[in-house]
């Protein structure tokens, strides 16, 4: 997977906050210019200004299934932390294969992760 952040990895948080909060920006950015030059890719809005872009087929679900099968587990010993659940997020893919938990941000997957142990 590759991250394409529209301000870079290092933008001040509260440009990043105020960028795209609607996904406006971004939606516009994969239809009329990724979508049609990069056919083979899913791309999925991620972050706050950011597009995830994967081969077709390698999606999230691709890797849970492949550490299920690595580490000899099952789904339902597995949970997943993310900001982006609704329909067409960049985490909304899991929710059909583990249970996920909602967070915010780094900082509040660590302190749910905290609670859930």
């Amino acid at each position: 997977m590759v991250a394409f952040s529209l301000l870079g990895r290092k933008a001040n948080k509260s440009l990043k906050k105020n960028y795209d909060p609607q996904k406006i920006k971004r939606k516009k950015f994969i239809k009329n210019y990724f979508k049609q030059r990069l056919p083979e890719f899913e791309m999925k809005i991620g972050g706050t200004t950011t597009i995830d872009f994967t081969k077709k087929g390698f999606t999230k679900v691709f890797g849970i299934k492949r550490i299920k099968e690595m580490f000899k587990c099952k789904f339902s010993d597995m949970i997943s932390f993310g900001d982006d659940l609704q329909e067409e997020g960049n985490d909304s893919t899991v929710r059909s294969v583990i249970d996920c938990i909602k967070v915010k941000d780094p900082e509040d997957a660590y302190n749910k992760l905290k609670e859930y142990l």
